[in-house]
């Protein structure tokens, strides 16, 4: 009995996370696809990916990727030096800048861009990360909303979970994660992990 109660209370809380979730997703559906397309743009001048490394969006870190290394870049937000450093590597500093006001404005924390591979071929997908808002109970990990920007739309079953192809129903995992439909090309999951 108390077993089955307690199931039922996380199917509940599972639920109303995902319903919380998909409508953060709608009301803030502009400014979430002016983000991927701002990144997109930046990120064909210079790989690279941006996070907001401290609650109250002042410090960031920058990974920029050239051929043969990873760069890590942390600044204050307002740095001189983060401007720089951005031009040195083709990013146009007013357009990043633009970019982490929109992310700081929905609580939007990380963006980055993975592959993935769907029948040997090689594909892109835009990574947000958003800390989740609500009540943070002591001694536990924070939750955050993981997005996920495919550029075509994407195979999902009767329960909208991802899945690897059409043919082959079984869920496609990102970084061991289960993902879930929020349009035919936007997933989502919740994670204990931001990135």
């Amino acid at each position: 009995m108390r077993n089955s109660l307690f199931v039922l209370l996380a199917l509940i809380g599972m639920s109303c996370t995902s319903t919380h979730l998909k409508n953060y997703y709608f009301e803030h559906k502009e400014v979430l696809n002016h983000i991927e397309n701002q990144y997109k743009q930046q990120y064909n001048k210079s790989p690279f990916s941006l996070e907001y490394s401290d609650k109250n969006f002042k410090d960031i870190s920058v990974e920029i990727v050239t051929d043969s290394i990873k760069l890590i870049y942390n600044f204050n937000r307002f740095e001189k030096k983060m401007d720089d450093s951005l031009r040195k590597y083709g990013l146009n500093e007013q357009a990043i800048d633009n970019l982490l006001d929109s992310m700081k404005k929905i609580g939007c924390i990380w963006v980055s861009k993975l592959d993935y591979y769907v029948a040997g071929k090689k594909n892109l997908l835009v990574f947000m990360s958003i800390r989740e808002k609500r009540f943070h109970i002591p001694l536990t990990k924070h939750k955050y909303y993981i997005l996920a920007y495919f550029e075509q739309p994407q195979y999902y079953d009767q329960n909208d979970v991802l899945l690897n192809r059409r043919q082959q129903r079984m869920a496609r995992k990102i970084h061991g994660d289960i993902f879930r439909r929020i349009t035919g090309k936007v997933a989502y999951t919740i994670s204990d992990r931001f990135r």
